[in-house]
């Protein structure tokens, strides 16, 4: 048995009892382990994004800044080089402050004799590796039958449902955030154009807006947020709706008696995953590019 950096033991010692079950407690206890080095790879990983994000914003701003308010001061701008440099300096600034923290934080757990242990990410990592190769290991050792694998497919199907959920929500607050921001910033432009275009801020103003709403609509395209979304709630529904249906006996299993479990199992179980191949085959038609997608829906002669 290996100790690890948050004091959590890597090896699992099966106490005594079934094989078994002592296996399958081996792998309930890794596979805490495992979200724990999970959820602190993803806090590393966040981390290591915002020192780099801020590594890279700090000094384009100063230099853009820079370079910006000596054109402005030379052409006789000194007023618009004050606005100017209210924009970039704030920028400059948190960007140092992020890197001050990262600098002078560090992401620590539990160690066994009650100290804080400093983590990296390579060391999570690796822990992480050998915690999975353990977890599949053990997982290869459990022997289950047909009848309890099928059950375990049933309950575990809710977190198919959620997942499918999560993503629906998530796609469709991007492509409302998106939409939102189009709709602004053609609202934006309309009204900027509208106003005397001898001014050069105007013209600017008018460029920095289309670019956004360029981008905004770019990416809205390309990645159907909405189409996501509408799909996955979809097919959300329709596994919520098959397990309510397999767990009060009705509609396609109208027909099973209470000893019939376990082809009621074995039916259940082939319609979800109907139902997930569908999901799967929706999300490679929005991934493949417009052309190619409209090609692969044409009916083949």
């Amino acid at each position: 048995m290996t100790g690890s950096a948050d004091g959590n033991s890597n090896w699992v010692t099966l106490p005594g009892g079934d094989e078994n079950w002592r296996v399958r407690q081996a792998i309930h206890a890794i596979r805490r382990n495992i979200q724990k080095k999970k959820r602190l790879l993803r806090i590393l990983k966040i981390r290591s994004a915002l020192g780099a994000t801020a590594g890279t914003i700090a000094p384009l701003s100063l230099l853009s800044g820079i370079a910006i308010s000596v054109e402005l001061n030379r052409r006789g701008l000194g007023p618009v080089a004050g606005t100017a440099t209210a924009v970039w300096l704030p920028l400059l600034l948190s960007s140092i402050a992020v890197l001050i923290w990262l600098s002078f934080t560090d992401v620590t757990v539990p160690s066994v004799n009650n100290t804080r242990l400093i983590v990296d990410r390579e060391d999570v990592e690796q822990e992480l590796a050998l915690l999975l190769d353990q977890f599949h290991f053990l997982s290869a050792q459990t022997r289950s039958s047909v009848t309890e694998q099928r059950a375990l497919y049933r309950e575990n199907i809710r977190e198919v449902i959620d997942e499918y959920a999560t993503l629906s929500r998530r796609y469709r607050r991007r492509h409302n955030a998106l939409h939102a921001l189009v709709t602004i910033g053609s609202a934006s432009i309309a009204a900027v154009a509208a106003l005397d275009p001898g001014l050069n801020w105007q013209k600017k103003v008018i460029i920095g807006i289309s670019f956004v709403v360029t981008c905004a609509s770019g990416f809205s395209g390309y990645y159907k947020f909405r189409e996501r979304s509408y799909f996955l709630q979809q097919s959300a529904d329709a596994v919520e709706e098959e397990l309510n249906a397999a767990l009060l006996g009705v509609g396609e299993y109208s027909d099973f008696s209470p000893q019939q479990n376990e082809e009621l199992l074995a039916r259940f179980a082939q319609r979800v995953e109907a139902l997930r191949n569908e999901q799967r085959r929706r999300q490679q038609q929005l991934d493949q590019p417009a052309e190619q997608s409209t090609s692969t829906q044409q009916p083949q002669q």
